[in-house]
């Protein structure tokens, strides 16, 4: 089991609802929930979202909205007017059971490199703030010579990304996201 750390954490009560914004670090991703209970069940929602690796953006991967089912979690956390506690420890307990829930939605992934877009991955191979130049005629050169092939990014399924031109389309490796071998015999440069 996965430790979770938690990296911020805010609650907001008044007379009408209480909101808790949770943020944690869990098993190398960055989980983020959000709860909303007020007064009414169709103002009432728990929500579950990843990080994208590159940062960019939430996916939203747990939602419950109360109004869909009033005998969720909406009558276990007290209503702020009942409530004399600004976050009930119902509250808590519903941000740790959408964690759990979102944890376990991002371990079924095949790869975390599935989410990462070409253009991060070319930004990778290049590293931050580099600049490359390429002459027209390193450009011509590798697109006419014999012993490459095209570019295939191959997202593999422990994480890792290979960029190579040395496999020809329909490779084994290629097809198979980097878990068969090459077959060597008509692939580039081998």
């Amino acid at each position: 089991m996965s430790s979770t750390t938690t990296l911020n954490e805010s609650v907001r009560t008044t007379t009408d609802e209480h909101y808790l914004t949770r943020t944690v670090h869990h098993a190398g991703q960055v989980i983020r929930v959000r709860i909303r209970r007020a007064r009414h069940a169709y103002d009432s929602y728990a929500i579950g979202e990843v990080l994208a690796r590159d940062g960019g953006r939430w996916t939203r991967l747990v939602e419950e909205h109360a109004h869909d089912n009033p005998d969720n979690w909406f009558r276990t956390v007290e209503s702020p007017a009942e409530s004399a506690d600004p976050a009930p420890p119902a509250l808590q307990g519903l941000s740790d059971q959408l964690i759990q829930r979102a944890a376990e939605i991002v371990a079924a992934c095949p790869s975390a490199a599935e989410g990462w877009s070409d253009m991060n991955i070319i930004r990778a191979l290049l590293g931050r703030g580099a600049d490359e130049y390429l002459e027209p005629g390193v450009i011509a050169e590798a697109n006419t010579d014999p012993d490459t092939g095209p570019v295939h990014i191959i997202r593999c399924s422990d994480g890792k990304v290979v960029v190579t031109t040395s496999h020809r389309s329909d490779c084994a490796y290629v097809t198979s996201s980097g878990q068969a071998q090459c077959d060597n015999d008509a692939c580039y440069g081998h």
